[in-house]
């Protein structure tokens, strides 16, 4: 569903195949094959727009998915059409009204298959009464677009379905918005999930909590002597670390650089050995991306992300990994900030 012309122009995929049906099918089935050759039970879904230029109604949509079901039943609908001349990928997230309805009406037409609603959903309350239902909801006044009843920009249809909501409407996707403010998802064990509790009450508790995730998935490179292996993805290389400490994120205590070195004189580097960088940027890049929202709307969002932003670049703790940059950002929030307690999700303003 991707509607960037690099994608859908010059390379022809992403919302581009939505007007080659039958490439689609072939890929899907492709997929499908090799899963069975693999012997790999995992499902194969699709993330589609409900229109794209002038195929924009139902019958296209309709008879899009029936071609794909022999190898594809789950399908995450981003709820507007693509505009693929004309609009930006920003412009294509805003400006194409939104269309509830017409998801809520394939998940009728085809009871067999699971669909994910996507687009405009800004937080857990718009998505809990989504896969829901409301009682007060009367079907017959939102049919579509332009949708005079939910009087929303460029006449989009954002109601959520009348209750019970169809029973393989089976959750809401949430994009720009998990980026843009990350911190709402506190609050999805207990409010969304119904469990009696989240498993963090404040900043703090969330981000020491990704440090430690991120000391797992992205080990330190700073105690190891292989100046040849970069960190560049994932899975991480496996290195072996040859000390217990390092003079930047967790200096020696007395005596032990001494032992260290002793132990391990065969692994002695040359200055310009030690000062090489072992983890790559976008590593670290990719690593904060999803936390620099988290103190939106609060003092200190733009010092810790400033802060985020010249730490991933400053080379002299680049190998120390990304938990321990990190933990350098943490700093830059008053500790006030970082230990305000969460707000439950039905106290929040509408």
């Amino acid at each position: 569903g991707c509607p960037s012309d690099r994608v859908s122009g010059k390379r022809d995929f992403g919302a581009a195949l939505m007007k080659k049906p039958d490439l689609t099918l072939q890929m899907l089935k492709s997929m499908h094959n090799n899963i069975n050759i693999n012997n790999n039970n995992t499902p194969i879904s699709l993330k589609i727009r409900i229109g794209v230029d002038d195929f924009d109604h139902y019958d296209f949509l309709h008879g899009y998915i029936a071609n794909l079901l022999p190898y594809c039943n789950r399908f995450i609908l981003h709820a507007r059409k693509v505009i693929l001349k004309g609009l930006s990928p920003a412009q294509n997230r805003r400006i194409p009204p939104l269309n509830y309805a017409r998801v809520y009406r394939l998940c009728r037409d085809f009871p067999h298959c699971h669909f994910w609603i996507n687009g405009g959903i800004t937080g857990l309350r718009t998505a809990k009464h989504i896969c829901d239902g409301r009682p007060d909801i009367d079907q017959a006044l939102h049919s579509g677009v332009p949708c005079l009843t939910c009087d929303a920009p460029f006449g989009s249809c954002i109601a959520p379905p009348p209750s019970p909501a169809p029973p393989n409407l089976m959750g809401c996707m949430f994009g720009r918005a998990a980026i843009d403010n990350p911190s709402m998802f506190w609050d999805v064990d207990r409010f969304f999930y119904g469990e009696p509790n989240n498993p963090c009450q404040n900043r703090r508790e969330v981000l020491d909590k990704y440090c430690h995730y991120l000391k797992t998935i992205y080990p330190p490179r700073c105690r190891d002597d292989d100046h040849d292996t970069i960190t560049a993805r994932l899975p991480a290389p496996k290195t072996v670390q040859v000390r217990s400490w390092c003079k930047v994120c967790s200096p020696p205590a007395k005596g032990d650089e001494h032992d260290n070195n002793n132990h391990h004189h065969q692994h002695q580097t040359s200055p310009l050995d030690s000062d090489r960088v072992k983890i790559a940027s976008r590593v670290v890049d990719r690593a904060l991306k999803p936390v620099l929202g988290i103190f939106v709307n609060m003092k200190g969002s733009k010092r810790f992300r400033q802060a985020c932003f010249s730490l991933a670049r400053d080379l002299a703790i680049r190998n120390c990994g990304p938990a321990f940059i990190l933990q350098k950002a943490m700093e830059s929030v008053p500790p006030h900030i970082l230990d305000s307690p969460f707000v439950k999700t039905e106290d929040l303003p509408v």
